[in-house]
């Protein structure tokens, strides 16, 4: 009996280690990235009601600013800054503006986020890809896909089994971002609700 509890923690750490290794040298990666730019396809699901949607656009930030510009549906936007997160609407003219309470909405701020309370697995540990799973003391779960050290899906689902999937595309490092791409202003004729205390 003592010969195989040994044999199963040794085994053990033969997984945990790339599994740090996994996570340390996507850490490096991303501390290396100034500046952000894909193409997103997002996938929602609502487990109770069974709606599916899916949406798409592009993907920018920087080291203080995150845009995720709708494309479908055509006219939405999500806009997180260091001290405010905006969700705006261009068919409804509505806009949705509240403090940024620690926002993790960047993939590695996610992943981050879950990591330190979390039970691991990794799902695949190819050459060129890999797949880890983190589920938090509150059932919900993450499952991250990695490619080339750069997060190429991540799932995320919640307790009820809701989900929201993000698979990236087209990624750009370190490259000039469009001018102004986070200076977006609400003009006079949108229905602004500002949360911000």
């Amino acid at each position: 009996m003592k010969i195989v509890s040994l044999f199963l923690l040794f085994a053990m750490s033969l997984f945990a280690q790339p599994l740090e290794n996994i996570y340390e040298q996507l850490c490096v990666t991303y501390e290396r990235i100034e500046s952000y730019e894909a193409v997103f396809t997002q996938y929602n699901f609502w487990q109770e009601a069974d709606i599916s949607k899916i949406s798409s656009g592009k993907i920018y930030y920087n080291l203080h600013n995150l845009l995720l510009d709708y494309v479908e549906p055509a006219g939405q936007k999500l806009i997180v800054s260091d001290s405010a997160v905006v969700i705006y609407d261009d068919v409804s003219k509505q806009a949705m503006i509240s403090n940024n309470d620690d926002t993790a909405i960047r993939p590695q701020d996610i992943l981050s986020k879950y990591w330190q309370n979390s039970k691991k697995e990794i799902l695949n540990n190819s050459e060129k890809l890999q797949i880890i799973k983190l589920i938090n003391s509150e059932n919900s779960q993450i499952i991250v896909e990695i490619s080339e050290d750069l997060i190429a899906k991540i799932t995320i689902i919640d307790e009820n089994e809701n989900s929201v999937e993000y698979i990236f595309s087209d990624v750009k490092i370190n490259q000039k971002l469009p001018k102004d791409i986070f200076g977006f202003q609400i003009s006079n004729d949108v229905n602004v609700l500002d949360t911000r205390e």
